[in-house]
């Protein structure tokens, strides 16, 4: 989950600093939004694989598994930079002129396909081993893609747009609010219910009762 937020904070500060290059007759920082929007693309997927590897944490795998995961996460990262290296000289997913100008590429669509494929991904992995979720956990992992998936549709249609990321900030919104919810009414390690959720039943109890229906504890 850290890693996750880790991950959606960086991406946020690459875009931010990335469209300063709207303001480059103002303010003479044109070559760092440019910087700033290579490792924007270059760890496009950062955010999908994390994901998919918070999923695998979730669904407590073997070791063996969870490093192979690892692995072809790494090997996607990679390929993405070096992708994007070639982009500098090709221009394939964008382009940016002398005047700091930001243009979409002819081929910048595939950049929102590998997105959803990743997405698809993580959605196939989950629900091949839905058995092993906690009924409990499991609407805080289908609903997270959600907000992400409209923000993709949002920014493809919408040129200069970022809605992406603020989707991301809502999702990890939702496991956030869920995991403290989890942790509020019932230990971590052992499960067993804690004082709040006793206090809580008891006033469910007391509210109840009446001279003809009365309690014990």
């Amino acid at each position: 989950f850290m890693w996750l937020l880790f991950c959606t904070v960086v991406s946020m500060t690459f875009d931010m600093v990335s469209r300063l290059r709207e303001w480059s007759d103002i303010i003479p920082l044109g070559p760092i939004s440019e910087v700033a929007t290579f490792l924007l693309f270059a760890f496009h997927h950062i955010i999908a694989l994390t994901w998919i590897l918070y999923i695998d944490s979730q669904l407590n795998f073997s070791q063996k598994r969870t490093k192979g995961l690892r692995i072809l996460v790494a090997s996607v990262i990679v390929i993405q930079i070096v992708i994007t290296l070639f982009n500098l000289k090709y221009h394939f997913f964008y382009s940016i002129d002398e005047f700091y100008a930001y243009t979409r590429g002819p081929v910048y669509f595939s950049v929102t396909l590998v997105t959803f494929a990743l997405l698809i991904t993580a959605y196939v992995f989950l629900f091949r081993h839905i058995k092993f979720v906690e009924k409990r956990y499991l609407l805080a992992l289908i609903l997270f893609a959600v907000p992400p998936v409209l923000g993709v549709i949002l920014q493809f249609l919408i040129v200069g747009s970022s809605f992406m990321l603020p989707g991301v900030v809502i999702s990890i919104l939702i496991l956030f609010l869920n995991t403290q919810n989890r942790n509020i009414y019932n230990q971590y390690l052992t499960e067993v219910n804690t004082r709040k959720r006793l206090d809580l039943f008891l006033q469910e109890k007391i509210s109840y009762a009446n001279p003809h229906k009365t309690f014990s504890a």
